[in-house]
């Protein structure tokens, strides 16, 4: 059963989920990871803490999909603060060179001077 849930999120022949347009390969390409990573874990423990044992199926699964769905929040706003800073810096560094290239500097000092 658990082998069919690997088979459903692993990816189509041939995508690579970095230069893929569609954002689906990355996540389920990542939930894929975190789940092996917690069944490792699971059966790794298993014979010194049977607490582990009491988890759920669904439980598990849930509790794996809520951590993929925070990493997926953290990683889009660290995208979206790193694209805010860069038209920021983009913005300023055109600024400057209008401001201060020579053939534009003529006429902002002929506008300051009439005004």
């Amino acid at each position: 059963m658990i082998h069919d849930w690997f088979e459903q999120l692993e990816l189509p022949p041939g995508e690579n989920f970095i230069y893929s347009d569609n954002s689906l390969y990355f996540s389920t390409f990542s939930f894929s990871i975190l789940l092996h990573l917690v069944l490792f874990l699971f059966h790794s423990f298993h014979c010194r803490y049977t607490f582990f044992v009491q988890i759920s199926h669904t439980h598990l699964v849930l509790l794996i999909s809520f951590i993929s769905f925070l990493f997926f929040l953290v990683l889009s706003l660290v995208i979206v603060f790193i694209i805010i800073i860069l038209l920021l810096r983009v913005h300023s560094f055109l600024y400057n060179i209008l401001s201060s290239s020579f053939p534009l500097s003529i006429p902002l000092s002929l506008f300051s001077y009439l005004s």
